[in-house]
């Protein structure tokens, strides 16, 4: 991948591990009307396995770069306990996904 820009960036230290040639993206600054905040969205499920409680949370982002959005969910399996009145969430497991194949694994 070979970046066209006009500044660098933290993450053009890859370029460091080789180029290809035949990918490449231009890169600029460009203003926007839409706020991160408008393209995140969480959704949580509790569920129960074998007498023990669980919580997903789903965190829907979209990753911007050279121009295209790129859809990302990011997710997290957390275990539920009660103590006190309390609940606590320990994170018993997480993962970044790029596609929907990705997620449909990680779900089954």
């Amino acid at each position: 991948m070979k970046i066209i820009s006009k500044f660098q960036d933290y993450y053009d230290i890859g370029i460091a591990y080789g180029v290809d040639e035949k990918l490449r993206f231009n890169r600029k600054m460009m203003d926007t009307d839409t706020t991160v905040e408008e393209l995140r969205c969480v959704t949580r499920i509790v569920y129960r396995k074998q007498e023990q409680y669980y919580r997903i949370l789903c965190h829907f982002n979209v990753m911007l770069f050279c121009g295209k959005a790129y859809p990302l969910v990011h997710v997290k399996v957390e275990s539920i306990s009660k103590k006190d009145k309390k609940f606590f969430y320990k994170l018993v497991d997480e993962e970044y996904c790029y596609a929907l194949e990705t997620l449909d694994n990680y779900i089954k």
